[in-house]
């Protein structure tokens, strides 16, 4: 801290980190922010800016919760007017909180509902996988590149990929140049690709957890560009209102982060009174904070917004699906 007898003391005439030219009278640099000092820097100068960055980025935290927790639309209305300084920027506080939540969601949830298992004498779980669902057999014939090009399209990769699947079963050999060798089939990067999905499908149902934590993983990045999507049709819902598409995104992140906020919390209670009253209860909470929040942000009235409100959320629903059934093909194509 400045000695307040001898303010101008360490003061200069330019930045030490941007060189821009300043007055003696100058604390900061106006161009970059940093504090207009030559001080040798010391243990307790250190330190005291250490923690006063701390400090003021958890002031912002606490605020922009508070804001979303008690005020709905405040932070939003508040931000589109200029007062961002006071609060975490939308997007930055919306991928940490999702990234949390999915951690903890994951941790929380086990893989029940992919896999059965059975008790064995010493009590251990085993897993059974449901082959016949698929139609695999432990014995079936490999399909010959030659009877594979006397198919069709759809018959032809789907033949192939079970000749794959049940080759890589049966000789557990996972370098795909090997086994397409073994198949007499051409080493191609179509084949060596289809074979490596081939052995992916059959460990994840050995173990499906391995794509559900995989899954859950990339979530939090999947909705972050799955919203500004959804943002466009928000914005042809408002169309007549004063809002850009930016601060009708704004709005978007600040109403999810807020519902993963509420999710974080009743996930906790429910896991540790072994119930799912809190989630129920908290669906229920965050449609009517969405109602009033976009009462306050949108400013119309309550016929207006109760329209508006079914006909997003229904948008929202439909748009989800696609969605989740895009990030889980693009989570196969890729694991």
């Amino acid at each position: 801290m400045e000695n307040p007898n001898n303010i101008t003391a360490y003061r200069g005439l330019k930045c030490l980190n941007c060189l821009t030219p300043l007055d003696i009278s100058d604390r900061f640099c106006s161009y970059c922010g940093q504090k207009n000092s030559a001080k040798k820097l010391n243990f307790n100068d250190f330190f005291n800016e250490f923690f006063a960055g701390i400090f003021a980025y958890d002031s912002k935290i606490y605020r922009s919760i508070s804001a979303l927790l008690f005020h709905p639309g405040k932070i939003s209305v508040d931000y589109v007017n200029g007062k961002r300084n006071s609060y975490v920027n939308p997007f930055k506080f919306y991928l940490s909180v999702s990234i949390l939540f999915f951690i903890l969601y994951g941790s929380l949830n086990t893989t029940e509902g992919f896999i059965y298992a059975e008790k064995t004498p010493e009590g251990t779980e085993k897993p059974i996988i449901q082959e016949t669902a698929l139609g695999i057999k432990s014995n079936k014939n490999y399909a010959s590149e030659k009877e594979l090009n006397a198919l069709s399209a759809v018959e032809s990769y789907t033949k192939r990929f079970l000749t794959y699947y049940f080759f890589y079963q049966n000789n557990s050999i996972t370098d795909p140049h090997i086994s397409l060798e073994k198949l007499a089939h051409p080493v191609n990067d179509l084949n060596i690709w289809m074979y490596k999905k081939a052995t992916t499908a059959r460990k994840i149902l050995e173990d499906p957890s391995i794509f559900t934590e995989f899954l859950l993983a990339k979530l939090p990045y999947f909705i972050f560009f799955f919203l500004p999507f959804f943002t466009l049709f928000i914005w042809l819902v408002y169309v007549r209102s004063p809002f850009t598409y930016m601060e009708h995104l704004v709005f978007t992140f600040h109403n999810q982060t807020m519902a993963l906020l509420v999710f974080i919390f009743a996930l906790a209670i429910d896991f540790f009174t072994e119930t799912s009253v809190a989630t129920t209860i908290a669906q229920f909470l965050l449609l009517f904070y969405l109602y009033k929040s976009m009462r306050r942000f949108y400013k119309q009235g309550r016929f207006k917004t109760i329209s508006k409100f079914v006909l997003l959320n229904g948008l929202f629903f439909i748009l989800a699906i696609f969605a989740g059934v895009f990030a889980i093909l693009t989570s196969l194509a890729v694991f």
